[in-house]
């Protein structure tokens, strides 16, 4: 007989239909005891164990790559900020997250349905043509993406008052590439090929920053060679590994009823609540830029890049654990260890590190992102704590609890940064992503428990039925 897990001090709460009360007594000895404080109980134990596990060696290398990727996006940031004033730095990223930003909105739960799916693919075969069908729905998607982007670029000089629209207008067509980037990401961490996840990870800027250097050296980088090549790299990175993943064009129509199937049924609450999470990736940016300049978004970009790190480690951890997730109904103890030790040390270090690392990777023309940088670090580690809950419940497929949390945390962090960035800028900014997070976190551990009373509400009435009981 399986073993749910309840805290015996919300049995007295919980009742069955058809279950004596008495009856409920006599299961304490079948029924192991859940407490949400046990979820943050670190022991060396635990640590050692997940550093020794398969999930443990792939967080590992994803986790190395992601680093490796962190470094060259400073050494990027680092070429741009020494060849571009501060005010064409702040364009640079104020272009880069209209992309980003617009890209979030074109997915329609193609993501979160294609990630499940490849996680549930038995065979090699199963994996290549349920990767072929994502293929085609994804170009659809990126080049609905690329239209939306050349239409937007007609918006943004009356409302940011910055003569940016042509570079948007002429870059439109590569946004295709972001959808198909999206793709690669999900099904690879579906089906965990972590080489290939950490090959779209970190592919892109090993070739951007050779191909920067190019440029520098013969011609000169401009703003709009420098968002060509950056764009670009990600392009020819999902072309040689699209072919490398080798998908099977058979069973096309089965294929895609399925995909469609569920998306319906599950993809859609995912979507919904990432469509208002988009709101908030990329608000934040684009507020600071249309109250205060690209100025002072230049400041705040390094400050978020320096930062990034900090979760990088928990993503790394909740994708290699992804398809795990997806057959066990447990949170394992030795992730939630690994994280919170990983969350909390490094982001002490780094913004003691800062002081010197900001100067010198960036000179002292960015010195002032400083200011917002210990906001900026503690809330990236809020945002690592939740990673391995929000992975889990999209692996156990609880698409509705996501959507609460998401609409929820979401609108919560538009209002504050509506609120707070016209007055205090980027310290704004770093104070609605703290609060945010801290929402996620309270929500995470509710629906986390919520899910688990209802495994064993399972399991009792499964009992009750069979005459067990």
């Amino acid at each position: 007989m399986s073993v749910p897990i309840l805290s015996f001090r919300d049995c007295s709460k919980f009742t069955v239909p058809g279950l004596p009360g008495a009856a409920l007594v006599s299961l304490q000895s079948d029924y192991a005891c859940f407490d949400m404080k046990e979820q943050f109980k670190i022991t060396t134990r635990h640590f050692y164990s997940f550093l020794s596990s398969t999930t443990g060696k792939q967080s590992g290398f994803l986790f190395s790559s992601q680093i490796l990727n962190a470094f060259l996006g400073i050494l990027v940031y680092g070429i741009l900020t020494r060849t571009l004033s501060v005010e064409q730095f702040g364009t640079y990223t104020f272009i880069m997250t209209v992309f980003v930003f617009s890209s979030v909105f074109f997915d329609f739960g193609l993501s979160s349905a294609g990630m499940r799916l490849m996680a549930l693919c038995k065979t090699e075969q199963e994996r290549r043509e349920r990767f072929a069908a994502l293929f085609i729905l994804a170009s659809f998607i990126g080049l609905g993406l690329s239209f939306f982007i050349a239409f937007v670029s007609f918006l943004i000089d009356p409302l940011f008052h910055q003569s940016v629209g042509s570079y948007i207008l002429l870059l439109a067509p590569l946004a295709v590439f972001l959808s198909l980037q999206e793709l690669i990401l999900i099904t690879s961490q579906g089906s965990n090929q972590i080489s290939t996840l950490s090959a779209m990870v970190v592919l892109p800027r090993i070739i951007l920053v050779p191909l920067l250097w190019m440029v520098i050296e013969t011609v000169g980088i401009s703003l709009l060679s420098g968002l060509s090549i950056t764009l670009g790299s990600t392009a020819l990175v999902v072309l040689f590994l699209s072919a490398r993943l080798r998908p099977r064009w058979n069973n096309l129509r089965s294929e895609l009823l399925l995909i469609r199937k569920e998306v319906r049924e599950f993809g859609k609450d995912i979507y919904l609540g990432r469509v208002v999470d988009g709101l908030t990736n990329g608000i934040d940016r684009l507020a600071i830029s249309f109250f205060h300049g690209m100025i002072p978004l230049g400041f705040y970009s390094i400050a978020i890049t320096i930062s990034s790190p900090i979760a990088m480690f928990s993503r790394s951890l909740s994708a290699s654990a992804y398809k795990d997730f997806a057959h066990n109904p447990i949170l394992p103890k030795r992730i939630l260890a690994a994280n919170v030790t990983w969350c909390i040390a490094v982001s002490i270090l780094l913004v003691f590190a800062c002081e010197t690392m900001i100067p010198f990777f960036f000179t002292t023309k960015y010195s002032e992102s400083l200011t917002v940088l210990p906001y900026i670090a503690i809330g990236i580690a809020l945002s690592g704590l939740n990673a391995p809950y929000h992975a889990f419940l999209a692996a156990r497929r609880e698409g509705k609890a996501i959507k609460i949390m998401s609409i929820t945390t979401s609108g919560l962090n538009i209002v504050l940064n509506i609120v707070l960035i016209p007055f205090l800028s980027m310290i704004g900014a770093g104070l609605a992503l703290i609060v945010t997070y801290s929402a996620n976190i309270v929500m995470n551990l509710y629906f986390y428990q919520k899910y688990r009373r209802s495994l064993l509400r399972g399991n009792l009435s499964n009992e009750i039925s069979n005459g067990q009981i």
